[in-house]
């Protein structure tokens, strides 16, 4: 669930998460870790291959987002006199810019900051979500993208992601190509509704949106491939049922 920039303010503090930070995967773990179906149709995942997911959020939009332009949450613990004077400041350029006031700074603005610091690596945000026999057994964004040794990679563009999360079919963006997926096609196929699960339980953390983007969109497809994925899962529910009568 996302809210427009009108409604958002303060969001973050009163149960939204920004994404794509650390405190939206930790919410988004929590989700897929309590979701029934998730433990429906994730299980066997993972047993006797590696079932980790790594998601890229990539192209992020850090030089053309202004300090201003964020979000007022982002930076309401800064005094408004500050707040004015950096409001022109590029995202990018934000650890530089409050470097001689660092140690000054309200802890809310230094952890962000340290999260821009430490998280992106090229304008991108990498993402592993441990999976495991229907269950989420922990989420943690990399401080280095070489450590994604993971079974499998979700790859692409910001606005893509904005799309899943504000409710797109994540596997309308990885027929388009817009999410590059990498991995065992043969296990996409076989765990198709768990990985459309996965997108869906995005777009069910209450979501505050820390840049200004349009998100992508395929309606036709998108349409289909929900319709699809329903009827997967219910043919999948219908022959677990089958088997445990036997």
């Amino acid at each position: 669930m996302t809210m427009d920039r009108n409604e958002r303010g303060d969001a973050a503090d009163g149960g939204g998460q920004y994404f794509p930070t650390e405190g939206w995967l930790e919410a988004y773990g929590r989700l897929l870790d309590e979701s029934e179906a998730f433990s429906e149709f994730g299980e066997g995942w993972g047993d006797g291959f590696d079932g980790d997911v790594c998601y890229v959020v990539e192209d992020l939009p850090l030089a053309e987002t202004r300090l201003g332009d964020l979000p007022v949450g982002v930076l309401s613990d800064l005094p408004e006199h500050v707040r004015e004077r950096v409001a022109e400041v590029p995202l990018a350029e934000a650890p530089e810019t409050f470097a001689p006031i660092r140690e000054g700074l309200p802890a809310s603005v230094e952890e962000k900051l340290d999260q821009l610091e430490t998280y992106v690596h090229d304008d991108a945000v990498y993402a592993r979500i441990g999976l495991e026999d229907g269950a989420c057994t922990g989420v943690e964004v990399l401080d280095d993208p070489d450590a994604a040794d993971v079974g499998f990679v979700l790859r692409g563009e910001y606005g893509t992601w904005r799309s899943v999360v504000d409710g797109r079919p994540s596997t309308a963006a990885v027929l388009t190509g817009e999410l590059a997926f990498e991995g065992s096609t043969v296990r996409r196929v076989q765990y198709a509704p768990m990985f459309q699960l996965l997108g869906e339980l995005a777009a069910e953390v209450e979501t505050v949106h820390l840049f200004e983007g349009r998100a992508s969109s395929t309606p036709v497809l998108d349409t289909a491939v929900r319709g699809h994925a329903r009827v997967q899962r219910q043919t999948r529910r219908h022959l677990k049922r089958t088997f445990d009568l036997f």
